[in-house]
Protein backbone atom coordinates (compact mmCIF):
# COMPACT_ATOMS: atom_id res chain seq x y z
CA UNK A 1 0.00 0.00 0.00
CA UNK A 2 0.98 3.47 -0.76
CA UNK A 3 1.34 5.87 2.17
CA UNK A 4 0.27 9.08 1.10
CA UNK A 5 -0.04 12.21 3.90
CA UNK A 6 -3.89 11.68 4.40
CA UNK A 7 -3.06 8.26 5.12
CA UNK A 8 -3.42 7.42 8.86
CA UNK A 9 -0.67 5.23 10.54
CA UNK A 10 -2.76 3.62 12.56
CA UNK A 11 -6.72 3.41 12.56
CA UNK A 12 -9.15 5.36 13.75
CA UNK A 13 -10.81 3.85 17.38
CA UNK A 14 -13.27 5.27 19.15
CA UNK A 15 -12.26 7.46 22.35
CA UNK A 16 -12.87 5.76 25.15
CA UNK A 17 -14.42 6.86 28.44
CA UNK A 18 -11.18 7.06 29.98
CA UNK A 19 -10.24 9.43 27.37
CA UNK A 20 -12.75 11.42 26.52
CA UNK A 21 -13.79 15.11 28.26
CA UNK A 22 -14.81 15.38 32.03
CA UNK A 23 -18.38 16.61 31.94
CA UNK A 24 -19.20 20.39 33.18
CA UNK A 25 -20.39 19.71 35.99
CA UNK A 26 -17.02 18.68 37.95
CA UNK A 27 -15.36 22.56 36.89
CA UNK A 28 -18.95 23.89 38.64
CA UNK A 29 -17.96 21.43 41.47
CA UNK A 30 -13.92 22.01 41.74
CA UNK A 31 -14.91 25.92 41.84
CA UNK A 32 -17.47 25.10 44.72
CA UNK A 33 -15.62 23.48 46.86
CA UNK A 34 -12.43 25.79 46.09
CA UNK A 35 -15.33 29.00 46.88
CA UNK A 36 -16.42 26.95 49.95
CA UNK A 37 -12.55 26.18 51.36
CA UNK A 38 -11.37 30.28 50.55
CA UNK A 39 -14.45 31.29 52.95
CA UNK A 40 -14.04 28.80 55.99
CA UNK A 41 -10.27 30.29 55.71
CA UNK A 42 -11.42 33.41 56.22
CA UNK A 43 -13.66 32.50 58.85
CA UNK A 44 -11.83 30.81 60.37
CA UNK A 45 -9.08 33.51 60.48
CA UNK A 46 -11.33 35.90 61.85
CA UNK A 47 -11.91 33.53 65.06
CA UNK A 48 -8.19 33.11 65.81
CA UNK A 49 -7.91 37.03 65.26
CA UNK A 50 -11.29 37.62 67.78
CA UNK A 51 -9.96 34.75 69.92
CA UNK A 52 -7.09 36.36 70.86
CA UNK A 53 -7.94 39.52 71.07
CA UNK A 54 -10.48 38.15 73.50
CA UNK A 55 -7.40 36.35 75.64
CA UNK A 56 -5.83 40.07 75.79
CA UNK A 57 -8.66 41.00 77.68
CA UNK A 58 -8.70 38.86 80.32
CA UNK A 59 -5.65 39.44 82.65
CA UNK A 60 -6.29 36.34 84.83
CA UNK A 61 -5.39 34.42 81.82
CA UNK A 62 -1.86 36.16 80.88
CA UNK A 63 1.24 34.48 81.46
CA UNK A 64 4.50 37.03 82.81
CA UNK A 65 7.89 35.98 82.68
CA UNK A 66 10.84 37.72 84.39
CA UNK A 67 13.71 37.15 82.14
CA UNK A 68 16.14 39.46 85.11
CA UNK A 69 19.38 38.60 86.29
CA UNK A 70 17.92 39.23 89.99
CA UNK A 71 14.37 38.44 89.28
CA UNK A 72 13.92 42.04 90.26
CA UNK A 73 10.00 42.13 88.93
CA UNK A 74 8.80 38.85 90.25
CA UNK A 75 6.66 39.50 93.27
CA UNK A 76 7.16 37.54 96.83
CA UNK A 77 4.42 35.36 98.25
CA UNK A 78 3.76 38.31 100.79
CA UNK A 79 2.94 41.00 98.28
CA UNK A 80 0.98 38.40 96.22
CA UNK A 81 -1.57 37.81 99.33
CA UNK A 82 -1.91 40.86 100.27
CA UNK A 83 -3.18 41.45 96.46
CA UNK A 84 -5.17 38.74 96.36
CA UNK A 85 -6.84 39.67 99.52
CA UNK A 86 -7.32 42.96 99.35
CA UNK A 87 -10.22 44.42 100.74
CA UNK A 88 -11.27 47.14 98.45
CA UNK A 89 -10.00 48.29 94.85
CA UNK A 90 -7.05 50.83 94.90
CA UNK A 91 -5.87 53.60 92.74
CA UNK A 92 -2.38 54.72 92.27
CA UNK A 93 -1.48 58.05 90.66
CA UNK A 94 1.97 58.51 89.59
CA UNK A 95 3.60 61.83 89.22
CA UNK A 96 6.84 62.26 87.27
CA UNK A 97 8.34 65.35 85.96
CA UNK A 98 11.99 64.93 85.57
CA UNK A 99 12.27 68.56 84.49
CA UNK A 100 11.78 70.04 88.30
CA UNK A 101 15.69 71.85 89.67
CA UNK A 102 15.90 69.63 92.31
CA UNK A 103 15.85 66.54 89.23
CA UNK A 104 18.63 68.43 87.51
CA UNK A 105 21.51 68.00 90.70
CA UNK A 106 20.79 64.05 90.03
CA UNK A 107 19.24 63.70 86.46
CA UNK A 108 20.27 59.56 87.07
CA UNK A 109 19.09 58.25 89.89
CA UNK A 110 15.19 60.04 89.18
CA UNK A 111 15.12 58.93 86.02
CA UNK A 112 15.93 55.37 86.58
CA UNK A 113 14.01 55.17 89.80
CA UNK A 114 10.71 56.59 87.65
CA UNK A 115 11.44 53.74 84.92
CA UNK A 116 11.85 51.20 87.75
CA UNK A 117 8.61 52.20 89.62
CA UNK A 118 6.24 52.20 85.99
CA UNK A 119 7.89 48.81 85.87
CA UNK A 120 6.87 47.17 89.47
CA UNK A 121 3.61 49.21 89.32
CA UNK A 122 3.03 47.22 85.97
CA UNK A 123 3.55 44.06 87.91
CA UNK A 124 1.00 44.83 90.51
CA UNK A 125 -1.48 46.36 88.25
CA UNK A 126 -1.00 42.39 86.40
CA UNK A 127 -1.31 40.93 89.55
CA UNK A 128 -4.35 42.20 90.74
CA UNK A 129 -6.96 41.37 88.20
CA UNK A 130 -8.21 45.11 87.80
CA UNK A 131 -8.16 45.76 91.56
CA UNK A 132 -5.52 48.41 91.11
CA UNK A 133 -5.80 51.40 88.73
CA UNK A 134 -2.56 53.11 87.36
CA UNK A 135 -2.67 56.44 86.69
CA UNK A 136 0.02 58.68 85.50
CA UNK A 137 0.98 62.15 84.68
CA UNK A 138 3.71 63.75 83.54
CA UNK A 139 3.58 66.79 86.10
CA UNK A 140 0.87 68.65 88.17
CA UNK A 141 -1.88 70.28 86.32
CA UNK A 142 -3.02 73.09 89.06
CA UNK A 143 -6.27 73.52 86.83
CA UNK A 144 -6.67 69.11 86.78
CA UNK A 145 -5.53 67.92 89.50
CA UNK A 146 -5.84 70.66 92.43
CA UNK A 147 -7.36 68.44 95.09
CA UNK A 148 -4.52 65.78 94.63
CA UNK A 149 -2.08 68.63 94.45
CA UNK A 150 -3.01 69.40 97.85
CA UNK A 151 -3.77 65.63 99.44
CA UNK A 152 0.20 65.18 98.60
CA UNK A 153 1.22 68.13 100.07
CA UNK A 154 1.30 70.91 97.45
CA UNK A 155 3.37 70.74 93.68
CA UNK A 156 6.50 71.02 95.52
CA UNK A 157 6.35 67.54 95.50
CA UNK A 158 6.60 66.22 92.13
CA UNK A 159 7.94 62.96 91.92
CA UNK A 160 5.54 60.78 93.98
CA UNK A 161 3.12 57.59 93.84
CA UNK A 162 0.11 58.39 96.20
CA UNK A 163 -2.05 54.91 96.48
CA UNK A 164 -5.58 55.81 97.32
CA UNK A 165 -8.55 53.54 98.58
CA UNK A 166 -11.49 55.59 99.29
CA UNK A 167 -10.37 58.39 102.03
CA UNK A 168 -7.21 56.44 103.04
CA UNK A 169 -4.21 57.50 101.29
CA UNK A 170 -0.03 56.66 101.34
CA UNK A 171 2.56 58.75 99.90
CA UNK A 172 5.94 56.99 98.21
CA UNK A 173 8.45 59.22 97.25
CA UNK A 174 10.29 58.19 93.41
CA UNK A 175 13.62 58.59 94.75
CA UNK A 176 12.88 56.45 98.76
CA UNK A 177 13.09 53.52 96.26
CA UNK A 178 16.62 53.47 95.46
CA UNK A 179 18.97 52.12 97.27
CA UNK A 180 22.18 54.38 96.82
CA UNK A 181 25.93 54.65 98.04
CA UNK A 182 27.19 57.88 97.32
CA UNK A 183 30.30 57.74 95.10
CA UNK A 184 32.16 60.93 96.23
CA UNK A 185 34.26 63.37 94.02
CA UNK A 186 35.22 63.23 90.55
CA UNK A 187 38.47 63.76 89.43
CA UNK A 188 37.17 67.15 87.96
CA UNK A 189 36.02 68.46 91.53
CA UNK A 190 32.42 67.84 90.44
CA UNK A 191 30.17 65.50 92.98
CA UNK A 192 29.31 62.57 91.39
CA UNK A 193 25.92 61.02 91.51
CA UNK A 194 24.89 58.24 93.60
CA UNK A 195 25.33 55.04 92.30
CA UNK A 196 22.27 52.63 93.03
CA UNK A 197 22.77 49.39 94.50
CA UNK A 198 19.16 47.90 95.13
CA UNK A 199 15.68 48.71 95.07
CA UNK A 200 13.08 48.62 97.68
CA UNK A 201 10.08 49.13 95.62
CA UNK A 202 8.20 46.31 96.65
CA UNK A 203 8.39 46.42 100.34
CA UNK A 204 7.30 50.28 100.06
CA UNK A 205 4.32 49.58 97.99
CA UNK A 206 3.04 46.55 99.33
CA UNK A 207 3.39 48.84 103.07
CA UNK A 208 1.44 51.15 101.27
CA UNK A 209 -1.29 48.69 100.05
CA UNK A 210 -1.54 47.27 103.06
CA UNK A 211 -2.23 50.68 105.33
CA UNK A 212 -4.63 51.86 102.90
CA UNK A 213 -6.76 48.48 102.84
CA UNK A 214 -6.90 47.34 106.01
CA UNK A 215 -7.76 48.65 109.43
CA UNK A 216 -4.69 46.98 110.92
CA UNK A 217 -5.02 45.24 114.90
CA UNK A 218 -3.71 47.26 117.83
CA UNK A 219 -0.10 45.71 119.15
CA UNK A 220 0.73 46.42 122.90
CA UNK A 221 4.24 45.76 124.30
CA UNK A 222 4.51 45.40 127.75
CA UNK A 223 6.87 47.49 129.56
CA UNK A 224 7.85 48.20 133.29
CA UNK A 225 9.88 45.05 133.46
CA UNK A 226 12.95 46.26 131.68
CA UNK A 227 11.53 44.42 128.26
CA UNK A 228 13.37 45.62 125.11
CA UNK A 229 11.84 48.69 123.89
CA UNK A 230 9.96 49.38 120.61
CA UNK A 231 11.60 52.97 120.69
CA UNK A 232 14.38 53.29 118.35
CA UNK A 233 17.04 55.26 120.85
CA UNK A 234 16.44 52.29 123.48
CA UNK A 235 17.00 49.49 121.15
CA UNK A 236 20.80 49.40 121.29
CA UNK A 237 20.40 46.04 122.85
CA UNK A 238 17.81 44.30 121.00
CA UNK A 239 16.29 44.79 117.44
CA UNK A 240 12.27 44.82 118.77
CA UNK A 241 12.40 48.68 117.86
CA UNK A 242 13.37 47.44 114.08
CA UNK A 243 10.67 44.97 113.87
CA UNK A 244 7.63 46.63 115.59
CA UNK A 245 8.60 49.27 112.51
CA UNK A 246 7.86 46.16 110.33
CA UNK A 247 4.93 45.54 112.03
CA UNK A 248 3.71 49.44 111.39
CA UNK A 249 4.13 48.70 107.67
CA UNK A 250 2.08 45.58 107.71
CA UNK A 251 -0.72 48.05 109.16
CA UNK A 252 -0.45 47.20 112.63
CA UNK A 253 -1.01 50.22 115.45
CA UNK A 254 1.92 50.00 117.89
CA UNK A 255 1.76 50.81 121.09
CA UNK A 256 3.27 50.25 124.79
CA UNK A 257 0.90 48.80 128.21
CA UNK A 258 1.69 49.77 131.13
CA UNK A 259 -0.28 46.68 133.04
CA UNK A 260 0.22 48.25 136.43
CA UNK A 261 -1.31 51.89 135.52
CA UNK A 262 -4.30 50.07 133.68
CA UNK A 263 -4.79 46.66 135.57
CA UNK A 264 -6.09 45.07 132.48
CA UNK A 265 -5.64 44.83 128.69
CA UNK A 266 -7.65 47.60 126.81
CA UNK A 267 -10.82 46.08 124.98
CA UNK A 268 -8.86 47.57 121.76
CA UNK A 269 -6.10 45.59 121.71
CA UNK A 270 -5.55 43.04 119.47
CA UNK A 271 -2.47 41.02 120.56
CA UNK A 272 -0.49 41.54 123.54
CA UNK A 273 3.58 41.19 123.27
CA UNK A 274 5.87 40.50 126.02
CA UNK A 275 9.92 41.42 124.68
CA UNK A 276 12.53 39.91 126.71
CA UNK A 277 11.29 40.79 130.09
CA UNK A 278 13.93 41.55 132.94
CA UNK A 279 12.20 41.43 135.67
CA UNK A 280 9.17 39.42 136.91
CA UNK A 281 5.21 40.03 136.75
CA UNK A 282 3.34 40.95 139.74
CA UNK A 283 0.38 38.77 140.45
CA UNK A 284 -2.00 41.65 138.95
CA UNK A 285 -0.57 41.82 135.88
CA UNK A 286 -0.49 37.82 135.63
CA UNK A 287 -4.12 37.94 136.02
CA UNK A 288 -4.87 40.77 133.66
CA UNK A 289 -2.65 38.45 131.01
CA UNK A 290 -4.80 35.27 131.66
CA UNK A 291 -7.71 37.24 131.68
CA UNK A 292 -7.36 38.62 128.49
CA UNK A 293 -6.31 35.54 126.62
CA UNK A 294 -9.33 33.31 128.34
CA UNK A 295 -11.21 35.85 126.39
CA UNK A 296 -10.00 34.75 123.02
CA UNK A 297 -7.12 37.63 122.83
CA UNK A 298 -3.61 37.08 121.67
CA UNK A 299 -0.51 36.81 123.45
CA UNK A 300 3.33 36.20 122.10
CA UNK A 301 5.96 36.12 125.00
CA UNK A 302 9.33 36.45 123.41
CA UNK A 303 11.69 34.87 126.30
CA UNK A 304 15.01 35.68 126.87
CA UNK A 305 17.45 33.67 129.44
CA UNK A 306 19.84 36.71 130.05
CA UNK A 307 19.05 40.01 130.50
CA UNK A 308 21.93 43.00 129.26
CA UNK A 309 24.66 43.06 131.70
CA UNK A 310 24.48 39.44 132.37
CA UNK A 311 21.98 38.94 134.86
CA UNK A 312 19.34 35.86 134.50
CA UNK A 313 15.69 36.51 133.24
CA UNK A 314 12.76 35.41 134.85
CA UNK A 315 10.53 32.13 133.43
CA UNK A 316 7.54 33.08 131.98
CA UNK A 317 5.52 32.58 134.94
CA UNK A 318 3.65 29.34 135.89
CA UNK A 319 0.27 30.98 136.70
CA UNK A 320 0.11 31.55 132.84
CA UNK A 321 1.24 28.53 131.24
CA UNK A 322 0.46 26.03 133.86
CA UNK A 323 -3.34 25.74 133.47
CA UNK A 324 -2.09 24.51 129.83
CA UNK A 325 0.77 21.96 131.47
CA UNK A 326 3.93 23.62 130.23
CA UNK A 327 6.39 25.08 131.82
CA UNK A 328 10.23 26.93 130.87
CA UNK A 329 13.06 25.28 132.27
CA UNK A 330 15.60 27.15 134.15
CA UNK A 331 18.09 25.09 131.98
CA UNK A 332 19.80 26.14 129.03
CA UNK A 333 20.13 23.81 125.86
CA UNK A 334 23.87 22.77 124.73
CA UNK A 335 25.21 21.68 121.13
CA UNK A 336 27.70 20.39 119.59
CA UNK A 337 29.41 23.82 117.39
CA UNK A 338 32.15 23.55 115.11
CA UNK A 339 35.60 23.62 116.18
CA UNK A 340 36.34 27.39 114.44
CA UNK A 341 33.33 28.34 116.19
CA UNK A 342 34.77 27.34 119.38
CA UNK A 343 38.27 29.02 118.87
CA UNK A 344 36.78 32.27 118.46
CA UNK A 345 33.74 32.54 121.13
CA UNK A 346 34.92 29.50 123.72
CA UNK A 347 32.29 28.37 125.52
CA UNK A 348 29.59 30.85 124.14
CA UNK A 349 29.85 29.04 120.92
CA UNK A 350 27.77 25.79 122.84
CA UNK A 351 25.36 28.55 123.50
CA UNK A 352 24.67 30.15 120.03
CA UNK A 353 22.44 27.62 118.21
CA UNK A 354 20.78 26.63 115.04
CA UNK A 355 17.18 25.88 115.10
CA UNK A 356 15.44 23.53 113.33
CA UNK A 357 11.85 24.78 112.00
CA UNK A 358 8.44 22.98 112.48
CA UNK A 359 5.73 22.90 109.66
CA UNK A 360 3.01 25.55 111.15
CA UNK A 361 1.80 28.13 109.13
CA UNK A 362 3.79 30.44 110.97
CA UNK A 363 6.73 28.69 109.77
CA UNK A 364 5.99 27.58 106.18
CA UNK A 365 7.26 30.05 104.72
CA UNK A 366 11.19 29.80 105.81
CA UNK A 367 10.64 26.30 105.49
CA UNK A 368 9.55 26.86 101.77
CA UNK A 369 12.75 29.02 101.07
CA UNK A 370 15.04 27.28 103.32
CA UNK A 371 16.17 29.70 105.90
CA UNK A 372 16.44 28.87 109.57
CA UNK A 373 16.18 30.82 113.02
CA UNK A 374 19.33 30.86 115.11
CA UNK A 375 18.85 31.67 119.47
CA UNK A 376 21.11 32.23 121.82
CA UNK A 377 20.86 30.94 125.53
CA UNK A 378 17.81 28.98 124.78
CA UNK A 379 15.57 27.74 127.48
CA UNK A 380 13.36 24.26 126.50
CA UNK A 381 9.86 24.19 126.89
CA UNK A 382 8.37 21.05 128.86
CA UNK A 383 5.35 19.60 129.09
CA UNK A 384 4.25 19.07 132.81
CA UNK A 385 0.91 17.45 132.89
CA UNK A 386 -1.28 15.69 130.41
CA UNK A 387 -2.51 18.39 127.65
CA UNK A 388 -5.84 19.80 128.79
CA UNK A 389 -9.24 19.11 126.74
CA UNK A 390 -9.70 21.18 124.03
CA UNK A 391 -5.79 22.90 124.08
CA UNK A 392 -3.74 22.28 120.41
CA UNK A 393 0.34 22.96 120.80
CA UNK A 394 2.20 22.70 117.72
CA UNK A 395 6.22 22.88 117.75
CA UNK A 396 7.23 25.97 115.75
CA UNK A 397 11.41 25.50 117.09
CA UNK A 398 13.73 22.46 118.29
CA UNK A 399 17.22 21.83 119.01
CA UNK A 400 18.84 19.47 117.12
CA UNK A 401 19.19 15.83 117.67
CA UNK A 402 22.96 16.16 119.50
CA UNK A 403 21.83 18.52 122.55
CA UNK A 404 21.91 18.76 125.86
CA UNK A 405 21.22 20.45 128.84
CA UNK A 406 23.27 22.87 131.56
CA UNK A 407 21.92 24.61 134.36
CA UNK A 408 21.24 28.01 133.35
CA UNK A 409 24.66 30.38 134.21
CA UNK A 410 26.15 33.12 132.51
CA UNK A 411 29.62 31.93 133.44
CA UNK A 412 29.34 28.17 132.23
CA UNK A 413 33.24 27.29 130.82
CA UNK A 414 34.11 25.07 128.24
CA UNK A 415 34.87 22.09 130.46
CA UNK A 416 31.31 22.45 132.59
CA UNK A 417 29.82 22.40 129.48
CA UNK A 418 31.02 19.64 126.99
CA UNK A 419 29.09 16.66 126.58
CA UNK A 420 29.27 13.73 129.03
CA UNK A 421 28.83 10.08 127.93
CA UNK A 422 27.48 8.97 131.54
CA UNK A 423 25.09 11.63 132.60
CA UNK A 424 24.13 13.48 129.24
CA UNK A 425 21.02 12.29 127.01
CA UNK A 426 21.21 13.92 123.95
CA UNK A 427 18.13 14.96 122.07
CA UNK A 428 15.77 17.87 120.38
CA UNK A 429 14.06 20.20 122.92
CA UNK A 430 11.25 22.10 121.78
CA UNK A 431 11.75 26.03 122.13
CA UNK A 432 9.11 27.60 120.47
CA UNK A 433 5.32 26.60 120.82
CA UNK A 434 2.36 28.42 119.24
CA UNK A 435 -1.00 26.98 121.19
CA UNK A 436 -4.68 27.48 120.26
CA UNK A 437 -7.64 26.73 123.12
CA UNK A 438 -11.21 27.41 123.56
CA UNK A 439 -12.17 30.96 125.49
CA UNK A 440 -14.42 32.96 126.69
CA UNK A 441 -15.23 35.42 123.76
CA UNK A 442 -16.64 34.71 120.13
CA UNK A 443 -12.45 33.69 118.50
CA UNK A 444 -10.03 30.92 120.25
CA UNK A 445 -7.24 32.27 122.16
CA UNK A 446 -3.67 31.75 120.97
CA UNK A 447 -0.68 31.97 122.27
CA UNK A 448 2.58 32.10 120.75
CA UNK A 449 5.84 31.35 122.97
CA UNK A 450 9.37 31.52 121.52
CA UNK A 451 12.45 31.15 123.53
CA UNK A 452 16.02 31.93 123.46
CA UNK A 453 16.96 35.81 122.95
CA UNK A 454 15.76 35.73 119.26
CA UNK A 455 16.02 39.46 119.19
CA UNK A 456 19.71 40.29 120.24
CA UNK A 457 21.94 41.99 117.82
CA UNK A 458 24.16 39.17 117.45
CA UNK A 459 20.94 37.32 115.36
CA UNK A 460 20.32 39.77 113.46
CA UNK A 461 18.62 37.74 110.71
CA UNK A 462 15.68 38.08 108.24
CA UNK A 463 14.83 34.29 109.83
CA UNK A 464 14.16 35.53 113.06
CA UNK A 465 12.16 38.81 111.99
CA UNK A 466 10.33 37.33 109.91
CA UNK A 467 9.08 34.60 112.66
CA UNK A 468 8.23 37.39 115.30
CA UNK A 469 6.32 39.07 112.56
CA UNK A 470 4.41 35.55 111.40
CA UNK A 471 3.86 34.89 114.77
CA UNK A 472 1.91 38.21 115.05
CA UNK A 473 0.05 37.67 111.57
CA UNK A 474 -1.15 34.34 113.18
CA UNK A 475 -1.86 35.94 116.26
CA UNK A 476 -4.04 38.95 114.45
CA UNK A 477 -5.91 35.91 111.75
CA UNK A 478 -4.21 38.00 108.96
CA UNK A 479 -2.54 34.65 107.62
CA UNK A 480 -2.56 36.70 103.83
CA UNK A 481 0.60 38.38 105.34
CA UNK A 482 2.72 35.74 106.70
CA UNK A 483 5.36 35.39 104.53
CA UNK A 484 9.02 36.52 104.02
CA UNK A 485 10.01 40.52 103.85
CA UNK A 486 10.03 41.92 100.50
CA UNK A 487 14.13 41.91 99.04
CA UNK A 488 15.81 44.68 98.78
CA UNK A 489 16.99 43.60 95.23
CA UNK A 490 20.63 43.89 94.74
CA UNK A 491 21.81 45.65 91.69
CA UNK A 492 24.09 44.14 89.34
CA UNK A 493 26.14 45.77 87.12
CA UNK A 494 29.45 45.32 85.30
CA UNK A 495 32.18 48.15 86.22
CA UNK A 496 35.02 47.89 82.85
CA UNK A 497 37.97 50.31 83.10
CA UNK A 498 38.04 52.82 80.09
CA UNK A 499 40.68 50.95 78.04
CA UNK A 500 38.39 47.99 78.34
CA UNK A 501 35.14 49.96 77.26
CA UNK A 502 37.26 51.45 74.42
CA UNK A 503 38.74 48.25 73.29
CA UNK A 504 34.55 47.07 73.02
CA UNK A 505 33.47 50.03 71.12
CA UNK A 506 36.62 49.42 68.14
CA UNK A 507 34.84 45.55 68.40
CA UNK A 508 31.23 46.64 68.04
CA UNK A 509 31.96 49.73 65.41
CA UNK A 510 34.97 48.47 63.80
CA UNK A 511 36.03 44.73 63.93
CA UNK A 512 32.25 43.45 63.72
CA UNK A 513 31.35 45.21 61.17
CA UNK A 514 34.57 44.58 58.69
CA UNK A 515 34.57 41.27 59.78
CA UNK A 516 30.85 40.61 57.78
CA UNK A 517 32.32 42.81 54.76
CA UNK A 518 35.26 40.08 54.31
CA UNK A 519 33.15 37.09 54.95
CA UNK A 520 30.47 38.43 52.03
CA UNK A 521 33.41 39.48 49.66
CA UNK A 522 34.63 35.60 50.13
CA UNK A 523 31.36 34.12 49.09
CA UNK A 524 30.91 36.76 46.90
CA UNK A 525 34.26 35.45 45.12
CA UNK A 526 33.50 32.01 45.49
CA UNK A 527 30.01 31.87 43.48
CA UNK A 528 31.83 34.02 40.50
CA UNK A 529 34.54 31.50 40.23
Amino acid sequence: MELTPETPLTPETPPTPETSAPPTTFGRSKRFAFTVNVALMVVISLAIVIGVNWLGTRPQLWKRFDVSTAQVYTLGDKTRGVIENLASDVEAYVFIDLSVPIVRQRPSLYSRSADHVRSILGEYAALSRGRIEVFEWESLDPTRQFQLASEIGGFERPNVVLFRSGEQMKLVDVPQVAITEEEGERSDGRVREPRIVGWRTEDLFTSALVEVTESGSKIAFTIGHAEASIRPQQSSFNLVAEWSAALRRDGYQVAELNLIETGAVPGDVDAVVVAMPGNAFSATEISALRQHVESGGRLLWLDSSVVEGGGQAPVPPPELLGPFGLAVSNRVVIQQPPETAINQLGAEAYLLLALELENHPITRPLLRYRVGAAGYFVRPIELTTPLPNGVTISTLLRSHSDAWLRPLRTDLTPEEIRFDQVTDVARRHDVGLAMEFAAAGPRPGRIVLLNGSLAIQALNGSANKNLFVNSLNWLAEREHLIGIDPKDYEERSVMLEFDRIETLQHVALIYLPLGLVVIGLFVWWRRRN
